[in-house]
């Protein structure tokens, strides 16, 4: 793709060499490296995992960050209680905790219909 830049009455002649990939939808197929820690810093889950987007696979605050990343984009999200496990908890997850994710899209291994 060719785009002309206007700048300063200078005309530009831009190619796109690399186009960013096509962000991820639900319904896709991704291979992520997920992290998940406590407002403490301690780790409640880090691993490399292979997710199908859909609602209810992922807390909604997770699930709802991830929709619209590039593969190979890393992120940090604070995902409030109310979008996580909010006043039940789960496992090493306490009642009404902020959790804090690093995610990378490593690969997107099938794309939705």
């Amino acid at each position: 793709m060719v785009a002309m830049l206007l700048i300063a009455a200078i005309a530009l002649a831009l190619s796109t060499l690399r186009p960013a990939p096509a962000p991820v939808e639900t319904g896709d197929t991704v291979d992520a490296a997920i992290m998940l820690a406590l407002d403490s810093g301690e780790v409640v889950f880090d691993e490399r995992r292979t997710i199908t987007l859909r609602e209810g696979v992922l807390v909604p605050g997770l699930h709802d960050a991830i929709v619209g990343m590039p593969h190979g984009e890393e992120q940090r999200i604070e995902i409030p209680p109310e979008r996580t496990y909010g006043a039940r908890g789960r496992g090493d997850i306490p009642p009404n905790a902020t959790l804090t994710a690093t995610v990378e899209i490593l690969r997107v291994l099938e794309r939705a219909d």
